[in-house]
């Protein structure tokens, strides 16, 4: 289970923006502790952007299964959600070294 998350206060519409390395190095994390066979979840707050549209999908293609679920007991108002990654496959090294590339991109 990832739950990074900072205070956005005042900035909470460019919040996923902010968060992008954040969610990024989370995911990273996983495939790289997570066993195969084993499951992840990961907090999210909107997914608006290309970024974190392809983040999911990497994480689909390294996992069986992945679906969003927003709890029923988080506020309407709030924009949190779960990206829950079941059952992850073998074999996801070349997706990690890209994550890495990625994240080495972004800190330039």
């Amino acid at each position: 289970m990832a739950d990074g998350g900072f205070s956005v206060e005042g900035q909470e519409n460019i919040q996923e923006i902010l968060s992008k390395q954040l969610y990024l190095c989370q995911c990273i994390a996983a495939l790289m502790l997570v066993r195969t066979g084993g499951n992840f979840v990961v907090k999210l707050f909107d997914v608006f952007t290309q970024f974190s549209v392809s983040l999911i999908y990497i994480m689909y293609r390294c996992f069986e299964k992945v679906s969003i679920h927003k709890p029923v007991t988080s506020r309407p108002a709030n924009s949190e959600r779960y990206l829950v990654c079941k059952w992850k496959k073998s074999g996801t090294e070349s997706v990690e070294q890209h994550l890495f590339s990625v994240n080495s991109m972004l800190w330039r």
